[in-house]
């Protein structure tokens, strides 16, 4: 899935933290979440429920996806490369992320 995105480089945080939380949205619900349970105050409730967990690790900036106890989905922090231009500078984000239901799609 790994994907490229510009971005100015005073919105390149907010865009690499709003693109983590889109991309574990996507995959939960890949793995059968439901949409609108994932906006709920018990949200960790009802992922053990479906037998999912999601580990963060801030410091790091990863993400880790579990089902059953198995790693199914990873972001890992994205490789930054730094463009000037004459008028202006910006970012490439280039995605480190890979997940179990998106690979087998790719398959069929």
């Amino acid at each position: 899935m790994s994907e490229i995105i510009l971005v100015n480089t005073e919105d390149l945080t907010d865009t690499i933290e709003e693109e983590k939380s889109l991309w574990v949205n996507k995959v939960l619900v890949a793995l059968g979440a439901n949409k609108d349970r994932l906006q709920d105050d018990d949200i960790k409730e009802y992922l053990m429920s479906i037998r999912l967990e999601v580990w963060n690790n801030l410091s790091e900036g990863t993400v880790d996806i579990h089902r059953d106890g198995k790693l199914v989905g990873q972001w890992k922090a994205p490789k930054l490369i730094k463009r000037k231009e004459p008028n202006e500078s910006y970012y490439e984000i280039h995605l480190n992320e890979w997940a179990l239901p998106f690979q087998m799609q790719r398959r069929r």
